[in-house]
């Protein structure tokens, strides 16, 4: 019996949903809030926002769903693709914060895209080895793109990975 289609139940300032999902069913998830959030009072979604008016990028949809904590509020230009970090992050990948111009020593945090990849269940070699699709996190991607490497990752990655 297929599950009904879900109701946009996220706002990219809050959470009240949280994913036991990882691998290509988070994927999916993202994909379906960015669908159900595709057009605000700003207008139309933009993969390229990170966190604004018009929801959140692929990476912050995936790091949402997941209960990931953000860092600083929507808005700030310097920090708004920052997450807290979480044991399962790696401590290479954490970045500065910034108040304004100034580093907040003692203050770091995982970006979103480097969240999201581990969430989705891939490694960074088969993120980067993927990218001949085309990048799924990239700014300039629209939600057909998105989909058409979704595609390409069930078909190829997702697959080599459940005849493992």
């Amino acid at each position: 019996m297929s599950q009904p289609k879900r109701r946009a139940v996220l706002s990219a300032s809050k959470s009240v949903y949280v994913s036991p999902n990882r691998g290509l069913p988070l994927l999916d998830e993202a994909i379906e809030q960015i669908e159900l959030h595709s057009v605000s009072p700003r207008g139309q979604w933009y993969q390229g926002d990170w966190r604004c008016e018009s929801g959140m990028c692929l990476a912050g949809w995936i790091d949402q769903l997941a209960g990931g904590e953000w860092l600083s509020p929507a808005g700030d230009d310097f920090n708004s693709d920052l997450l807290v970090p979480e044991p399962e992050d790696d401590a290479d990948e954490l970045r500065r914060a910034y108040d304004g111009y100034d580093y907040v020593p003692g203050r770091e945090g995982v970006p979103a895209m480097v969240r999201a990849v581990r969430l989705i269940g891939l490694s960074w070699e088969q993120y980067s080895a993927t990218r001949i699709w085309g990048d799924i996190f990239s700014g300039e991607n629209t939600l057909e793109m998105i989909k058409g490497i979704r595609d390409e990752l069930a078909e190829t990655v997702y697959a080599a990975n459940d005849n493992d």
